[in-house]
C-alpha cells in the first residue's frame, strides 16, 4: 500500500464514483497522458460503464455512466501497472465495495386543521431514505384518496435527494 492511500470501499450510494488516492510520494511518478482513455484501466465485475479522470494529482475518480445496481457487490480491478512501474505483483490493485440497498422509512407528523372550518384536515408525514432518490421516484411512493377521490399532495424535497415532506 506504498502507492495507494485510500479507495473506495464498504457500502456506497448508487450515485457514488468509485476513487482510487494514490500517496503524494508517487504522484510525480505515475503516466498522465494527455487524452489518456483512464476508464479502460478500471475492470468492473459485474461490468460497469463510465468516465474516468484525475480529479487532482493524486485522485483517479471513475464515475459511473448510470446508477449502480443497489445491493450488488462490485469487485473492480485496477490496472496500476499503466500508469507507472511497478513490481509484477503489484501492476493490477484490487478492491471491491458493495452499493446502499435502498429503503424508506414514511412518518406522519400528524393530523391537523388550518382552516376555519374545522371539517377541513390536512396531514403532515415525511419520507426518509436510505439513499438519494429523484423527487418524481419519491411522490410515486405516497398516493391518498378520500371517499374515492385522490387528493393533492404537497412536497418539498431536501436537497440531499433523502428526505421529502409532505401535506395532503
Amino acid at each position: 500500500r506504498q502507492y495507494i492511500e485510500a479507495y473506495t470501499g464498504g457500502t456506497v450510494s448508487d450515485g457514488a464514483s468509485v476513487e482510487v488516492h494514490f500517496s503524494p510520494s508517487v504522484a510525480g511518478k505515475i503516466l498522465k497522458e494527455p487524452g489518456a482513455d483512464l476508464a479502460s484501466l478500471f475492470h468492473f465485475i459485474p461490468q460497469l460503464s463510465g468516465q474516468a479522470f484525475w480529479s487532482d494529482e493524486n485522485l483517479l475518480e471513475f464515475r459511473p455512466d448510470v446508477p449502480m445496481k443497489p445491493g450488488q457487490l462490485y469487485e473492480v480491478t485496477l490496472d496500476f501497472g499503466k500508469l507507472m512501474r511497478v513490481a509484477d505483483e503489484l501492476e493490477k490493485f484490487h478492491f471491491s465495495f458493495q452499493v446502499m440497498q435502498q429503503s424508506f422509512r414514511v412518518d406522519i407528523r400528524g393530523i391537523f386543521s388550518e382552516y376555519e372550518d374545522f371539517g377541513l384536515v390536512a396531514a403532515r408525514g415525511e419520507v426518509l431514505l436510505a439513499d438519494a432518490a429523484e423527487a418524481e421516484t419519491v411522490e410515486e411512493m405516497i398516493k391518498a384518496t378520500f371517499l374515492g377521490d385522490k387528493l393533492k399532495i404537497n412536497w418539498q424535497h431536501d436537497p440531499s435527494g433523502k428526505t421529502s415532506s409532505f401535506v395532503i
